[in-house]
């Protein structure tokens, strides 16, 4: 029979009592800080003061929820003062949401974007929508070129919402040319990921090509995500990262096309890495440009 070490045994319990200790710690201070926030709004007699608080705070979103269902002062507010109130008091998040977009609908999408671009605050003008404007690359060109900082969102047949951000304009070339974008990076609203691109692959940031709307990524064989005039696919990992931690190199994601070119089937699940959309070549069903205004 096999006995343990009693001085591993007591580390063991040593170490598991520090971790519960620490654990116990966070969750009490958790608990001050909500018994102070709640005490502090407690001594206010003014409900409407009370709202108006929370609507300069960074919880509206969530307030919003409570307040509809338990305050009726905050509904009659709601109510009779809609417009002021939601722009005196909505968030600059909820402000930055496009009121004549699709795809980009809530603060949790704009969160994500502003994560890629370092935190900094801004607006969204639309510039391309192939629902009022016609679905060819040439009418893209024609809006967008020329412009910086922009943001290509589209949605594919399978509900997926994904999209990438340039610092680069975009512009025709007959025979295509990349650009370099050190701060170009992919997104997905619907896995809420972020894939920054490789710093020593920023030369292949973005592509440029007349016979396309938006590339981003290196385009031999793979492309980390392709709209052309016809087709359409996405296979993460040559130019862009995949998500945090151990990233698909260049010679993965040749590998995998090789292999589904061979066998003639798609080998990856939707959830596994390196897909934005279900699979690797997908169709758009919407697709919306944006010049991002920073302020």
């Amino acid at each position: 029979m096999i006995q343990k070490c009693p001085t591993y045994c007591t580390k063991a319990k040593r170490m598991k009592k520090q971790r519960r200790g620490r654990q116990q710690m966070l969750m009490k201070k958790q608990l001050e800080k909500k018994t102070q926030v709640r005490g502090r709004l407690g001594r206010i007699k003014s409900k409407y003061l009370i709202i108006q608080i929370l609507c300069w705070s960074d919880n509206l979103e969530e307030c919003t929820r409570i307040f509809s269902k338990s305050c009726r002062v905050f509904n009659k507010l709601y109510s009779e003062e809609l417009k002021s109130f939601l722009f005196y008091g909505q968030s600059w998040e909820q402000k930055a949401i496009p009121q004549d977009g699709q795809l980009i609908q809530t603060q949790r999408d704009i969160r994500l974007i502003s994560k890629g671009l370092k935190g900094m605050r801004f607006k969204l003008e639309k510039i391309f929508d192939i629902n009022t404007d016609r679905d060819h690359p040439d009418i893209f060109h024609e809006k967008c070129d020329g412009i910086p900082h922009t943001i290509c969102v589209l949605k594919t047949e399978c509900e997926r919402i994904f999209g990438g951000y340039t610092e680069a304009p975009w512009e025709v070339s007959e025979e295509g040319q990349y650009k370099s974008d050190p701060n170009a990076f992919l997104f997905s609203l619907t896995k809420h990921s972020l894939h920054p691109v490789k710093p020593d692959k920023a030369m292949y940031a973005t592509y440029h090509n007349k016979l396309c709307f938006c590339v981003f990524g290196e385009v031999y064989r793979t492309d980390d995500l392709y709209v052309g005039g016809w087709a359409k696919e996405s296979l993460i990992g040559k130019t862009y990262m995949w998500k945090d931690g151990p990233q698909i190199d260049q010679d993965k994601s040749s590998q995998i096309l090789k292999e589904e070119e061979e066998v003639g089937i798609q080998l990856y699940a939707e959830d596994d890495p390196p897909y934005l959309a279900k699979g690797r070549v997908f169709e758009k069903t919407a697709f919306e440009a944006y010049k991002v205004l920073f302020y």
